[in-house]
Order: C-alpha cells, then structure tokens, then sequence
C-alpha cells in the first residue's frame, strides 16, 4: 500500500509538472534584455538594479548589458540605482512576440541628506559662470554636416554666431573666431581644422563633454577676450575593455577603454576614405585627413594620479595634377598638422588641499615644398608655419569653511615662425589665393618670426556670504616679456538665490588678448590654417571690459528651464583690415551688445531647447562706425528631441538669423604691378560692411536607432542637412560685377557605431 501511495503522489507531481510546461508553453517564456545608459553622458551604467513589482530580476553588468527570462506578457521593469532617477517601463506584448530590447536612459539626481547632518554655518552652495555643456549624447544627436563634429555642434547654442553651413568656426557673442580659448583638456589648439575648416579635428568618441564659456571666464584661464571651450575626453574603464567602431560618410574610426597595468588607456584613431571611394570610381579626390589620441592615467597611490595624454591630426592634399608631379622636386605635399603632448600630476593632501602640475606642448603647422615644370609652365608652392607653445603649470585648491580658494601660476613660451612663396596652385580654381586663407590680402613672398615668454599668475576666492548670496572674486596678473608689460585683470561673479528656483547673477572682468589674426574681412569659404601674431606695441594690445547681468529660473514651466543673459563689452584695438588702402591693417576700438535667451527642457518624450539671441557688434575706424562681418543681429535656433518607439529618435535643428554684413565693390581700376608691363585689375571697395547677404535660415533632420546584436550594441543614424535647400550665400557680391555664390544644398548623412 505504501508503494502504491507513492506511485499515486509521482503521478500527481508529474502531471502537475507537465500540465506546468503545458501552460508555459502557450503563453512563452520573453526573453528580456537592454542597456542601462547615464542620459547626460550616454556612458553605459553598471550596477544598475532591475525590478519587476520591486522584486529583483536582474543587475548591469559593466558594460551596461542586463538581460533575463520571464513568463508575464504584462508587467512593469524598473530600473535604478544610487545617484540617478528611477525609471520605469510599462510592457504589453502580443502572443507572437517572444524577446524584447529595453534600453533605460538614467537620470543623475541629488542625493538628499537629512538636514541634521549638515553645518549651519557651511554652505555648500556652488558659485558658477555662465556656462553651456554639451555630452557626448548632445554631440552626436544634433544633425549635422556629413557626420558628428565636436566644434559644429556649438552652433545650436545661444551666443554662437556661425558665418555658413560649412564653416565650422564659432564667434562667441559679438567677437571674432580667434577671441575664443578652445582646449582640449585644459591644453590650447590653435589650428581645430580638417578639411579647410569644414570638419574639427576632435574625433567625437574620445569626448565625454565640451563646457562653453561665453562671456566672463574662470581666471586660470587668460589671454582672449570673448570665450573658452574646454572639451573633456573620456577617463577610460578601469575593469574591462570596451569600445565602439563606426563609420559615416565621411570618414570612420575606431575607439578602445582598456585597463593597461595599474591604469587606463584610451585609444582612438579616425580617417577619412574619400579618396580611396574617388580612387574606385575612376575618379581624383587626391585628399585625406586622419587624428589619433592616446590616454593614460594610472595611480600612484590613493593620493597621487598621473595623466599622460598625446594626439596628432593630419591633413594632406596633392594640390598638382599627376602630370606635374612627374617632374617635382621636393618632398612635402601641402598639409595642415596638430601635435599635443600633456603631462599631468595631481597630488591630494587632504579632502580639502590638493595640488596639480601640468606640462603640456602644442604645435599646429602647415607645410608645402613642391616644384616642378610642365608644358613650360614653372609651378612652385613653399611654405612652412608654425604655432608652438611649450607651457608649465601648477595649480593649488583650498577648500575653507565657506570657502574655495585656487591659486596657480604658468610659464608659456611660445614660437611663431611663418614663410612662405607661392606660386600657380590649383586650389586658385576655389576662386581664392592660398595665401588670403593666412590672413587678409596675405603678401607674397612672405617672411615672419617671433619668439616671446609669457608669465601669469592667479587667485580666486568662492565665498558664500550667507545662505542665498554668494560671490566669486578673482585676479590674473600677466607679464609679457617680449614687450616687458604687465597686465592686469579683476574679476567678480555675484550670485543672489531668491528662492531654491530662481538665481540672479551679475559678473564683471577685464580681458587682455596680445595673440591675434588679421581676418577681420575675409569670405574664403576654405580655411585650412590660421596665422597668429603677436603684438609689437603694449599700447596696441587689445582690451575688453565684459560685463554680464542675468536670471535663471530652474522650473519656469513644466519641467523647462528659463535662462535670460544680457552682455556689454567695451572692446579696444581690435585687429581690422582694409583692402586695397596705404594702410591695409590698423586697430580699432569697438564694442559688443547683446541678450541671450534659452528655454530648455530635459525630460520626457519631447525635449530640446529653444534660444533667441540678439547681437549688436560694433567697430569705430575714426570715420564712421560700422558693423564687424560676424554681426547676426537676430537668430533663433530650435532643437528638438522625439523619442518615436524604445529603439528610435527624431532629431531636428532649426536655425533662423538676420544677414551677415560685407563691404560691397563699387568699380575695379587697373593698377600697375611689380615688374614692367604688368598690371593689376583692382576693385574698388564701398563702405565697409555698408550691406548685408539675405537672411539665413536652415532646417537639419536625423533619425537613430539603437539594437541589440548578439552581445554588440548598434546605433544607426539618417540625417538631413538643409531639408528645403535654402541657398544661404556665403558671399554676395553687390553693385559691380554683381553675383551671389550659393554655399548650402541639401546634404543626406548616413553612418553607423557599434559599441563592445
């Protein structure tokens, strides 16, 4: 009987566990499985904590990846972890469907921390400039000209005046392109150019954010007198390897985190391939570029880090047809390059004194030496500049109750060397001289050098007077050896928090830039290399009083964010030129006003931002006032964000501004030239920037997506430049020898990233 009991409870089990299966088998185990994303950086989170009725299912590993196995084709997925927003996800599948992707973008939020625990008497409250940042995700969401681009995507962005679709060169609230600090990790870059000023030399997938500057700076930083941009690369993983490949229209790249030893590196190389695509086709694009950056940071203990970083960009184009090269002499194709090698030491004493010395060298060149004769036809190109600038640091913070204190000092010692003779070159069939891509109505033969050491030293002192006022005091103080001068620069950043949503801030500083272009008229569409000077005279040195009054009110309306700036600057010696004139180039004074308005929103299915700018940009030549070439009075730019399914965005960005001034040609004389019975047809220029070109208007689409492949991540992206073909001349030409060159076509983008 006891056996016969037995066999009665196996069949029962075996039935229930049949009839188990049974059922799960009609309804189907899903396969769940996604990424856990930072929503700001779009760095992948590990650690994250999957829920299902608050009950766990599931943990990101370090690249992100979580995946598991479930019965219910109704159910709710969290996901959360410390520091960030909890999101959840409502799922309702059909029977057919057996797998989903899930891809959680996380949200950073404040860890609040009950009120005991904190000092009345300490404030933590930070004092900031007005900044903008731009991620990664920002960067590479934006649509843009043939592919992401570091430097392009600031032209979203308030304040920023770009001269065409092409161009990718930024003018920072009423300054030109060479008043703007732009560095890549705290080290300047003189030249950011590939492809003659159409593409940036910052390869995307090292970036982790770019922090703009547009009016009044930090006082570590000197020298211009508009803006900086300090673009931040990526600190690389500690703990596995990842990466990403992708490839665009343009170019492709690949992008490696590895732990190397004690440490990290990070390792990118990009290059474009149009000319092996031209090469296929039986055509001639005899041009490429690449970039390559190295990163290693390794601690020494849990007090000392070092950071040893290196990156080289390269542009080469064979300007001579394959005829001529038969016969050349000499041994470089012309070519624009970057070098950038920094080392950097941080020393923590305490968890309120730390310590960092920083040795960096930069160096952007361009260089030709080619010669050679066809047909009788002598054809010679030379030229050799260089920008170089060998600098040491060393920098202190203190953190004091109720205060920050940074201190620092810097050595720079800087090199400009430029020469060159140039001949017939076929980039003349751009309808420009080579030389006038340097600086305005460039000479020919040309022949510059200057050396000089540069001093500066800092303090700044971030006070919290009580709980809803704090200020920032700062002073620079720089001593130019070359011109046995010593500057100084005053700072003051106040801040009044009316309530815990609405901050006004008001900020005074005094600018020095002795570092200059002389391109203050040119319309070149291509511009490969830039050539600075240094000034000659402490009396012409170009000065900027910058003040600022603004509000930002954090909830303004449904989650958007409301920022209102106003700016004057009273600017002196400003580098100007005139064609044509005994005096081609002289300094003038100026002055810049402005307003700045963004609304933003972070959240939800629809977010973006929408910004009105008004600039009025002045120069005074003792005749008359006039406007600088870079004078948008009115723009309005609007980017947009929709997130259509769990697996695909729309993208889009809209940009309306009033024409850019130029000086107009009023008639042409013949002039007589350098050698007899050679002359020169000249034109007659009218007023200078007496008109302007049509207003400027341009509507960018994109698509991405974003799958699972196996255990790869792909993201695909479709992008439109200027959707309804707005011609948006780059120059137009007025009165005599009247004509209008269209630079803007509709442009279509396609590219592809996979991350491991």
């Amino acid at each position: 009987m006891k056996f016969l009991r037995t066999q009665n409870y196996l069949f029962v089990f075996i039935f229930i566990f049949c009839s188990y299966y049974q059922i799960l088998g009609q309804t189907g185990t899903i396969k769940i499985q996604g990424i856990v994303f930072d929503d700001k950086t779009n760095e992948k989170l590990a650690g994250a904590y999957i829920t299902i009725a608050d009950s766990g299912v599931a943990v990101s590993n370090k690249k992100g990846y979580f995946s598991f196995t479930f019965s219910s084709r109704n159910f709710t997925v969290s996901a959360k972890i410390l520091g960030y927003k909890k999101e959840s996800k409502t799922i309702h599948l059909h029977k057919t469907e057996k797998d989903i992707n899930l891809f959680f973008r996380l949200k950073p939020e404040l860890l609040k921390i009950p009120l005991v625990t904190i000092n009345g008497e300490q404030f933590y409250e930070t004092v900031k400039y007005k900044t903008y940042e731009l991620q990664q995700g920002d960067i590479k969401q934006i649509p843009q000209f043939a592919e992401p681009d570091v430097i392009r995507s600031l032209h979203s962005l308030p304040g920023i005046t770009s001269m065409n679709d092409f161009a990718n060169k930024i003018f920072v609230r009423g300054g030109n392109f060479d008043e703007t600090l732009i560095m890549l990790d705290d080290v300047p870059v003189y030249n950011q150019n590939h492809l003659g000023g159409i593409f940036s030399m910052f390869n995307p997938a090292i970036v982790s954010s770019e922090r703009l500057y547009p009016s009044n700076y930090p006082v570590n930083y000197g020298g211009y007198l508009s803006g900086a941009l300090n673009i931040k690369t990526k600190t690389g993983n500690w703990e596995k390897l990842k990466g990403s490949a992708s490839i665009g229209l343009v170019s492709s790249n690949l992008f490696l985190e590895l732990p190397v030893a004690k440490g990290t590196l990070i390792a990118s190389a990009r290059r474009t391939y149009l000319d092996f695509i031209s090469s296929i086709l039986g055509q001639s694009l005899p041009y490429y570029f690449y970039d390559v950056f190295l990163k290693y940071s390794f601690p020494l203990d849990k007090n000392n880090l070092i950071k040893i970083s290196y990156f080289n960009s390269n542009d080469t184009y064979k300007v001579f047809e394959e005829e001529i090269y038969k016969n050349k002499k000499g041994s470089d194709e012309p070519s624009w390059r970057n070098n950038l090698f920094n080392f950097k030491f941080i020393h923590i004493f305490s968890k309120n004194l730390s310590t960092e010395a920083n040795i960096y060298f930069t160096r952007s060149i361009s260089i030709a030496n080619l010669s050679s004769e066809f047909n009788n036809n002598p054809t010679k190109l030379f030229i050799d500049n260089s920008i170089s600038d060998f600098t040491g640091q060393l920098r202190l913070k203190l953190s004091l109750k109720g205060q920050k204190i940074e201190t620092g000092i810097e050595l720079k010692k800087m090199n400009l060397k430029y020469q060159w003779d140039i001949g017939k070159s076929e980039l003349s069939e751009f309808g420009f001289k080579l030389e006038d891509s340097f600086y305005d109505f460039a000479e020919n033969p040309f022949n510059y050098k200057a050396t000089t050491l540069v001093g500066s030293g800092y303090l700044s002192d971030k006070i919290q007077i009580n709980k809803n006022f704090s200020c920032l005091v700062g002073l620079r103080s720089t001593y130019l050896q070359k011109l046995s001068k010593f500057l100084f620069s005053p700072s003051a950043n106040l801040i009044y928090r009316v309530n815990n949503d609405i901050k006004i801030n008001f900020s005074y500083r005094k600018y020095f830039q002795y570092f200059y272009t002389i391109k203050d008229q040119s319309n070149v569409m291509l511009d490969p290399y830039s050539v600075y000077f240094l000034q000659k005279s402490p009396n012409d040195i170009a000065k900027s009083d910058n003040f600022s009054i603004g509000i930002n009110i954090s909830n303004f309306y449904k989650n958007i964010r409301l920022e209102l700036e106003g700016y004057y600057k009273n600017r002196k010696n400003l580098a100007s030129s005139y064609s044509g004139t005994l005096n081609p180039y002289k300094f003038e004074n100026g002055n810049a006003v402005g307003m700045d308005i963004l609304l933003k929103k972070d959240e939800g299915k629809l977010s973006g931002w929408f910004s009105y700018s008004y600039l009025r940009s002045l120069k005074d030549n003792g005749s008359y006032f006039y406007f600088t070439r870079y004078d948008r009075t009115h723009s309005i730019k609007i980017v947009l964000n929709y997130s259509i399914s769990e697996h695909w965005y729309f993208t889009s960005f809209w940009i309306y501004g009033t024409g850019l001034p130029y000086t107009p040609r009023v008639g042409k004389f013949i002039a007589a030239g350098s050698y007899p019975n050679h002359f020169l047809l000249m034109n007659i220029n009218g007023k200078k920037n007496s008109v302007r070109t049509d207003n400027y208007h341009r509507l960018d689409i994109g698509f991405s997506g974003s799958f699972i492949w196996k255990t790869f991540f792909v993201k695909p992206y479709f992008q439109i430049l200027n959707v309804y073909n707005s011609p948006n001349p780059i120059y137009e030409g007025k009165g005599y020898n009247a004509q209008t060159k269209r630079a803007s076509f509709i442009v279509p983008t396609i590219g592809l990233s996979i991350e491991f």
